[in-house]
């Protein structure tokens, strides 16, 4: 059938929004009808994440469903989900993840130390960081001025990390940070010196202690920021490891 698609059947997939591919119960791709895009969707499969029948590859995310198509029966249909799971998982005024997201992320590097713990130089640092005194600068200034402040220290957190724009924030293999809540951020830094992280804390309240907002006509000084910094080693991981009876 792959080699025979119909042209009715071809343009009722067409219509499908963000449609990747069609599978057959039989594991026989009908769309496209090409064998590089069965062994995209294979490749695809094979990297696999930790949500359930949700794949990334080469920057896009894609879903599998199961599906009754008329004529044809059960099928799995891939759907380009990109857009729709950044917006899930992008808090809009900071443009970082929500904590959804960033939890998933920071939990996600965690079983990836974890697994190569062997291979691992350095530790990581666990940050928790909180703008000082928000509430007064809504309350006196309005939540306009405080949106334009929480998007000025998330980007100068972000800056300072080795983050990427794009939303693979389960795999990718750099620092996570994301917007937990309100006023509060998480960083997570993997592979980093203690003393490197803070080194690289002092010089973000550095940054942040100079900029200023300008808003309605006037020139204000961004709020403090409050930083807590965990820092584990390969060690201090390798013993607590070690000490589990049982690793979840």
């Amino acid at each position: 059938m792959a080699n025979n698609i119909d042209g009715q059947l071809k343009a009722f997939f067409d219509n499908f929004n963000g449609l990747k591919a069609v599978v057959l119960k039989d594991g026989e791709m009908i769309y496209p009808e090409t064998t590089e895009g069965k062994a995209e969707i294979d490749n695809i499969i094979a990297k696999g994440t930790s949500v359930p029948n949700q794949y990334f590859d080469n920057g896009c995310w894609y879903e599998r469903q199961s599906q009754n198509i008329p004529g044809l029966g059960a099928v799995t249909i891939f759907y380009d989900i990109t857009n729709t799971k950044v917006m899930a998982e992008t808090d809009i005024t900071t443009g970082l993840p929500i904590k959804r997201a960033l939890m998933a992320g920071v939990i996600n590097h965690l079983k990836d130390i974890i697994s190569n713990i062997e291979d691992m130089d350095k530790g990581f640092s666990f940050i928790m960081a909180d703008i000082d005194c928000f509430r007064n600068i809504n309350n006196q200034y309005g939540h306009g001025c405080g949106d334009i402040i929480l998007n000025r220290v998330a980007q100068t957190l972000a800056q300072s990390s080795r983050v990427v724009s794009n939303p693979d924030y389960q795999r990718r293999p750099t620092d996570v940070v994301g917007r937990f809540g309100g006023e509060e951020f998480t960083i997570f830094w993997k592979d980093i010196k203690k003393e490197d992280s803070i080194n690289k804390l002092s010089s973000i309240i550095t940054e942040i202690n100079k900029t200023r907002i300008l808003y309605g006509g006037m020139e204000l000084e961004c709020p403090t920021v409050s930083f807590g910094l965990y820092y584990v080693s390969k060690e201090e991981l390798k013993k607590l490891i070690d000490s589990l009876d049982y690793l979840p």
